[in-house]
């Protein structure tokens, strides 16, 4: 006897055109590269001031993190919430006492950096993930 299925649903995370701060987003004109990773930020923690040259999709899994844009722009993204990313210089920090857990969704190109540091290390208020200032690379 077959078991009765529930309703599959699709619940909206985001649709928009436009990055964070309201300028739009414009695809790579290379060879297309998705690329998706799970980032963790723990208590305390402080990403370097950064920027994306491509698109950044977040979806918040757990905790909360504060981000802060050079236009002086503050905002606490929250568990549940999807965004995306400010295109202009900013850093992040979780300024909780919970590891923030995020997935992170670039629509970039072969060859492309996810992020790009500012340029004065003095902005940086302590060491961050080396790992999203990697350049994207094609999947093995």
């Amino acid at each position: 006897m077959a078991q009765s299925a529930g309703a599959v649903t699709s619940t909206l995370l985001l649709e928009t055109s436009t990055h964070g701060d309201g300028v739009p987003i414009v695809y790579p004109k290379g060879t297309p590269l998705i690329t998706a990773r799970i980032t963790q930020i723990p208590p305390g923690a402080v990403i370097p001031k950064h920027r994306h040259p491509i698109p950044l999709f977040v979806y918040m899994l757990e905790g909360e993190l504060t981000l802060h844009v050079d236009n002086g722009t503050i905002r606490v993204a929250k568990e549940g919430e999807a965004f995306m990313e400010a295109s202009n210089w900013h850093y992040g920090q979780n300024a909780g006492t919970k590891t923030v857990r995020l997935l992170a969704v670039y629509p970039g190109e072969v060859g492309a950096p996810l992020s790009v540091r500012a340029p004065d290390p003095a902005s940086a208020t302590a060491p961050g993930p080396a790992a999203a200032m990697e350049p994207a690379k094609p999947a093995q």
